[in-house]
């Protein structure tokens, strides 16, 4: 039997060398004029990864794609499509992106969503990989290799820059990051006051390295473009360069090309096997090595006037339906799959290429689909070869270059949450909104109340825990008006001398003749505030240092604070700072007087 093994496996092996060896992949080729540096690579890895970013603090570029999902996102939720109603056959399963609000941070109504979190309108492609397709990028290719400034309208990239254009949009898109009538200079002003990834725990060694060196945005940007201007094009810049360091050239197929002797085990090189073969068909629009030719192709995943794909960008109605060819690289650790998130595992991706149960619509599909063969042990087979053979094992564990901090989305423990039950009203149970972080320092943490329109209603916050349903040893209440909506914000200080991990809670009581003894309730939210990156800021201003100067805030003010911030100054050390001309509040990556201005300023005012 052993010996009837091996002949089947040398037999097996034989029949695959035969098959075509594609060639590695090529090296990345950046922009002309956006060369990859380390600087620039570091600055986009801490802006990728930053929920400070988007316009409410919620979301970062890297919420919708993390490595270990093959650069896709850990979340599945639902949007429900023009027909607005869920479950139906046209919705799509993509991300959640911000609650709707205006300039000024207030929550306003969503027509699809309401007061709800948005959900975009495609599923997430991945970043991993990305730079090897630098015609074009999104699902209908609107990211075009020419990168135009967002801000001035030039052309600042000719060619190889779809990385740059596509890195610019979801900013200011007010469903994935942005509040509404988000601008480029709104952004740099927010980023230009941050601390870098402020929200974050558990920050890579480069990143935290590179922070160490350039504690703020400004000083970042500086070492990456040799001055501090924060502009919309040098975000986009900073991002691709990023992003065009994440390759995933250390698969088993990578090595198996390399001829590593055994780099695929016997059901990977039978699935590579079924992969070429004419009647599955794999080969014709997933190309290796990069498994994609970059075109464009109608499926018939579903009829194209849900969404009529690359024709909305080229306006010919020969394209509906079309969309880009997905890398396989690391499919085999995504869980959502086709532009709209239908299928969540490999299995039904192929069951629905074997039209085994899962519809195909035939308006403008590609002629190829109905002449797929695939029977089921020819589908097992190629699910076992992208799987196993297409995985880098670095984007599994993320570990570098695919690591990430821990952001704030993904600490349950530092999110608000509800508890408690609601009460009827005029139109049911209002709904509280707690979305946003408590992170200590913050200026514009939010709660909302979705209620009875145009009504006087009370926020009660209390550090107590509820008991039978009711706050008790309420500290303090405000008093707001519902808009047409129903919907009304109230933005909640959390100062520094804040308490961290101390629960509070929070409760709208709506005035509602409908309601019992003429109001209605909201849920309570539970959040505990907790410190930023680093450390509580002080609830003394200048207190920076302890005992012997070292670098942990003690609540005083003595010679310390001013020796080590002497210190820092004289060696250069961007840690001094604190200030831009004026002296303003906002760091500029110099070191002035304008600097010991304003610690000296800080260092004589009250503790809080």
């Amino acid at each position: 039997m052993l010996a009837a093994g091996l002949t089947a496996s040398m037999v097996l092996a034989s029949v695959v060398v035969a098959q075509p060896v594609p060639p590695p992949l090529p090296a990345v080729i950046a922009p002309q004029n956006n060369p990859i540096t380390e600087a620039k690579r570091v600055l986009g890895k801490a802006l990728f990864w930053d929920e400070q970013l988007s316009g409410d603090s919620t979301m970062s570029c890297g919420s919708c794609h993390t490595p270990a999902r093959g650069g896709g996102d850990v979340r599945r939720v639902t949007n429900p499509g023009d027909d607005l109603i869920a479950p139906s056959g046209d919705d799509v399963f993509a991300s959640p992106g911000v609650v709707k609000a205006d300039a000024s941070l207030n929550f306003r109504r969503s027509t699809t969503f309401g007061s709800g979190v948005q959900v975009t309108d495609r599923a997430s492609p991945t970043m991993i990989g990305a730079a090897y397709f630098n015609q074009s990028l999104f699902w209908d290719g609107r990211a075009t290799s020419t990168f135009v400034d967002p801000q001035t309208g030039a052309t600042v990239l000719q060619a190889r820059a779809a990385l740059e254009s596509q890195a610019v949009r979801p900013i200011l898109n007010d469903v994935e990051m942005a509040h509404s009538d988000r601008n480029w200079d709104q952004v740099a002003t927010k980023l230009a006051s941050a601390k870098p990834l402020a929200m974050s725990t558990n920050i890579p060694v480069d990143l935290a390295t590179a922070l160490a060196n350039n504690p703020s945005y400004a000083a970042l940007f500086a070492a990456a473009f040799g001055d501090r201007q924060i502009t919309a094009a040098r975000i986009g810049m900073a991002l691709a360069t990023y992003q065009r360091t994440l390759l995933p050239d250390q698969t088993d197929f990578d090595r198996f090309i390399a001829g590593v002797p055994g780099a695929l085990n016997a059901a990977e090189l039978r699935g590579w096997q079924v992969f070429n073969q004419p009647n599955a068909r794999c080969i014709n629009c997933h190309t290796a090595p990069l498994f994609s030719d970059q075109a464009f192709h109608a499926l018939g995943v579903r009829p194209p006037t849900e969404d009529m794909g690359r024709a909305v960008v080229t306006g010919n109605i020969n394209d509906r339906g079309k969309f880009k060819t997905p890398t396989l690289r690391n499919a085999g650790l995504r869980t959502t799959f086709f532009h709209n998130g239908q299928q969540t595992n490999l299995a039904d991706v192929m069951r629905f290429y074997a039209r085994a149960g899962i519809p195909q619509f035939t308006d403008n599909q590609n002629p190829q689909m109905p002449q797929i063969n695939l029977p089921p042990q020819d589908s097992q087979a190629l699910v076992d070869f992208i799987t196993g053979a297409l995985t880098d094992p670095r984007v599994a564990a993320q570990t570098f270059p695919f690591d990430k901090p821990t952001i704030w989305q993904d600490r349950a423990a530092d999110r608000p949450t509800l508890i408690g039950t609601a009460t009827n009203g005029t139109s049911g149970q209002p709904r509280i909104i707690a979305i946003d972080a408590p992170m200590i320092g913050s200026t514009t943490f939010r709660l909302g109340v979705q209620g009875r329109a145009n009504s006087t209603v009370t926020l009660q916050l209390s550090t107590t825990a509820p008991a039978n349903n009711q706050l008790t040893q309420i500290a303090s209440t405000q008093v707001v008006t519902t808009d047409a909506d129903g919907l009304a914000t109230v933005f909640i200080p959390l100062p520094a001398g804040t308490a961290p991990g101390v629960a509070r809670f929070a409760r709208f009581v709506v005035t509602d003749p409908l309601g019992a003894g003429g109001t209605a309730l909201t849920q309570i939210a539970r959040y505990l505030p907790f410190c930023p990156s680093g450390g509580c800021p002080s609830r003394c201003p200048g207190d920076i240092a302890g005992p012997g100067q070292s670098t942990s805030a003690d609540g005083e003010r003595t010679a310390d604070d001013i020796i080590l911030f002497i210190s820092w100054f004289t060696s250069a050390n961007l840690k001094a700072d604190i200030a831009g001309p004026g002296p303003s509040p906002v760091p500029d990556a110099e070191l002035t007087a304008d600097d010991i201005i304003l610690f000296m300023s800080r260092f004589f005012d009250a503790c809080v």
